[in-house]
């Protein structure tokens, strides 16, 4: 799953004023390499124990910390949502630096060190007396609070079993929702205040900065440091926690910074996926908690109803995040399969809203109350990133990920909610049901991608132990690390050991036998390889063989009066980057990861539809479309066609034409959505809507695509055109060029030709989708035959 890295020798590493053994973990020197027996009595005593000192502290600073931060009392609609998304720019740009303090730093020195700034910054708040002011000490206050929630995922990781992590995860953050309980009761009675120098939102402000301040202090008393170094425990008790938590195989905490491990994070699919559901998830978060008091007074209530109709919000999210911790817990294999069942509230409660006449407005109100379930699919993304992830460089990589993805969300949330969509906000509500519709999907095939990988370990590496349990290695690296799916409590042999008892172990019927030549040639691994390659070409090369309907429309429209020579040239940069950056796409391809190819190329063709939706001007058309998405489709398109090549031989040519297919089905598909939906909600909504498709499709890529062999580091990236000394290759070379010239023609010009000569744009535009059609049987069946008869065969009885 994620990259290999050996140990360095010769590095010396120090955990607080203790030195320790060169390649040696603190706790593994303390412990002597002995596994100590723990009985069930005295594990329960010791969990009684830690929860009685760890989790009143995380509810309260986190209840503290949450409470009265969106309540400013501003009318502006533009103002207002600036001064609310302001905070979540200063969380994202504090979550890494504040994380890698935490990481560095005894957590409880640092946590103590939040609070009292985030209390100094919140009660400058009533000092403002600007605009400007205003936005400045948000920033800050969301920059300062940006580590405390990361600190705690790291803390419930290193303390608590993966059997017990979800629930506390669940309980500490549940008091997010417990203060949307309790603020709007105080903000009632605090908006009451008459006379004085300061207005009421003040004096909010003032209370919580009051009693912020008092609990920082406390906590340089009250926080507990990492298990080694806890106060209140016995050096006997120590040695106990420690092994509690060994059957995780997550390591303990270090503070030494390894930059393999963060590397090992940037590439590892399961954290892109946790933080595209907390993004999609916590789009609720932002329309709820930011915009909920302002979509009931265009409902028709006054400010102060409005404001205790949030109570059930609060309240909601309280049972739903409880709710959802218990069901990860006792519910086998549930926990991605609990954010899946969240999601079907929001998107009802959505729908409720979007469909229901004004005059219905309790069912209206339900309907809102129902988005609140958003916090049961995203307190699991929190548990996810404690339980299923190892090395402590890399957790603490996870944890800052997990909540820029937080503040993302609670940043595209509140745009959504547009002042032109008042009073009804319908493109908003339909808008976060899309969110959740991606967060269904993303949630599904990253279950299938562990559940997967814990049966290829089982496959290869046979039942995990737990000797490297407490050392600092990532789940890359320790190969008897289980990816945690469920919550069972299995004790094994006196040492309690929490890693996924209930998995189904794999069976050779999985996977076919690896033929005499060294290629699987088939099985379950390799097929999944052929879907990942054909989701990403269905967005590069789907992409192309729209190019005609593209250039068509672009001709009639945004670039209307503009000789077709000269917009040709934006298509034509599109089809030259896809096809003359995979030279150095290759290099890279065989020295590294493929996920950091895959990966930018996801995002970057996303990025192009978004870009091309706001274009105007040629300029603007042919660096969002022709260079950034061409550029982005060869990250996608090369990568995908040479993986296949790792998995298959005898049958190469039939898997790459059924990858091939792809892009048949995307100039299928994308045609007809410019056909039909831009007539109706514009061609920069219709552009936006391929752009949500790549997006899923990027996602499965990035899922599903893997390497067999392992990188070559002695091959270098930089381009090699040796290969072109053999005049075999160069003549084929030349050849696919002149195939690839004809090809692009029709492609490109099929529609502007056809309107041309007189024919109806409905009728243009279906021509290119005609043509994609017979290029799906004519990708498949040509590389089944080639596989029995020979390529080149094939391609001399092709028309």
């Amino acid at each position: 799953m994620s990259l290999e890295h050996p140990e360095k020798a010769g590095s010396a590493a120090t955990v607080g004023d203790k030195p320790h053994a060169e390649g040696q973990d603190y706790p593994r020197s303390q412990l002597s390499g002995e596994v100590l027996e723990l009985d069930e009595a005295t594990n329960k005593r010791l969990l009684r124990k830690i929860d009685w000192r760890l989790m009143p502290v995380a509810i309260l600073s986190q209840a503290a910390i949450f409470g009265l931060r969106d309540d400013l009392g501003l009318t502006d609609g533009l103002k207002y949502s600036w001064v609310s998304l302001i905070f979540y720019f200063g969380y994202i740009v504090g979550t890494y630096p504040i994380s890698f303090l935490a990481q560095r730093y005894p957590s409880r020195i640092v946590c103590t060190a939040i609070c009292i700034c985030w209390s100094v910054v919140i009660l400058c708040t009533p000092a403002c007396t600007s605009y400007a002011g205003l936005l400045v000490n948000r920033f800050f206050l969301g920059l300062i609070e940006a580590g405390v929630s990361p600190i705690f995922m790291l803390v419930v990781g290193l303390w608590y079993t993966h059997s017990e992590q979800v629930m506390r995860s669940s309980l500490w953050y549940s008091f997010s929702g417990g203060s949307l309980l309790v603020s709007p009761l105080i903000n009632y009675g605090l908006g009451h205040i008459t006379g004085g120098s300061m207005q009421p939102w003040q004096y909010m402000y003032l209370i919580a900065g009051i009693a912020t301040l008092i609990w920082g202090i406390a906590l340089w008393w009250l926080f507990p440091d990492s298990p080694q170094n806890a106060r209140g425990f016995t050096e006997d008790e120590r040695r106990l926690l420690l092994e509690r938590v060994r059957g995780n195989n997550a390591g303990s905490e270090n503070k030494e910074f390894k930059s393999y491990q963060f590397k090992e994070a940037m590439v590892d699919y399961q954290l892109w996926g946790i933080m595209v559901i907390s993004i999609v998830s916590c789009t609720g978060s932002g329309a709820v908690t930011t915009f909920g008091s302002i979509v009931f007074n265009d409902m028709g209530f006054d400010t102060f109803t409005s404001l205790l109709l949030n109570l059930p919000i609060g309240a909601m999210a309280f049972i739903c995040v409880l709710g959802s911790g218990y069901l990860g817990r006792t519910v086998p294999n549930s926990r991605l399969y609990v954010v899946v069942g969240a999601c079907a509230p929001v998107i009802l409660g959505c729908a409720l809203i979007w469909q229901l006449p004004d005059s219905k407005r309790a069912g209206r109100i339900v309907g809102f109350y129902l988005i609140s379930f958003f916090s049961s699919a995203w307190v699991q993304c929190i548990g996810l990133g404690t339980s299923n992830v190892a090395g402590h460089t890399k957790k603490s990589v996870y944890a800052a990920g997990t909540f820029i993805g937080y503040s993302l969300g609670n940043i595209v949330g509140p745009l959504m909610f547009n002042a032109k969509y008042a009073p009804r906000y319908d493109k908003s509500f339909i808008g976060i049901m899309i969110c959740f519709a991606v967060c269904v999907f993303v949630s599904l095939g990253l279950r299938l991608m562990l559940a997967r990988e814990n049966k290829t370990r089982d496959r290869l590496y046979g039942a995990p132990e737990i000797s490297h349990g407490l050392e600092d290695m990532t789940d890359g690296e320790n190969k008897s690390f289980r990816y945690n799916l469920n919550n069972p409590p299995s004790p094994e042999g006196g040492t309690f050991v929490d890693a996924n008892a209930n998995q189904t172990v794999f069976t050779e019927a999985d996977f076919s036998d690896v033929e005499d030549n060294g290629y699987p040639e088939g099985g379950k691994e390799a097929w999944l390889v052929v879907f990942g390659a054909w989701c990403a070409m269905v967005s590069s090369m789907g992409l192309l063989n729209t190019l005609a309907v593209l250039q068509a429309w672009v001709l009639e429209d945004q670039l209307a009066g503009m000789p077709e020579s000269t917009v040709g040239w934006i298509f034509g940069a599109y089809g030259f980057f896809l096809y003359f950056c995979g030279a150095q796409v290759g290099p890279i391809f065989d020295a590294h990861d493929i996920k950091l190819i895959i990966i930018p190329g996801s995002i970057g063709m996303v990025a192009s539809m978004i870009f091309l939706s706001f274009s105007k001007e040629f300029y603007q058309v042919f660096l969002s479309f022709g260079v950034v998405g061409g550029i982005s489709a060869s990250l996608l398109f090369n990568p995908s066609m040479s993986a296949i090549g790792h998995w298959f031989s005898k049958r190469r040519a039939f898997a790459t034409g059924i990858a091939c297919t792809a892009g048949g089905t995307g100039g299928i598909i994308f045609p007809l959505i410019i056909l039909y939906l831009a007539p109706r909600i514009g061609f920069p909504w219709a552009i936006r809507v391929i752009a949500l498709m790549f997006t899923i499709s990027g996602v499965l890529a990035c899922l599903f695509l893997r390497k067999r062999l392992p990188p070559n580091k002695k091959a270098g990236s930089s381009i090699d055109l040796k290969a072109l000394s053999d005049y075999k290759y160069a003549t084929t070379t030349l050849a696919i060029f002149f195939i690839e010239f004809a090809v692009f023609i029709p492609y490109t010009y099929i529609s502007s030709y056809a309107l041309y000569h007189g024919f109806k744009p409905t009728q243009a535009y279906l021509l290119n989708t005609l043509l994609s059609v017979g290029g799906i049987p004519g990708r498949a069946l040509p590389g089944y035959v080639a596989d029995r008869f020979g390529i080149f065969n094939t391609k001399e009885i092709k028309p």
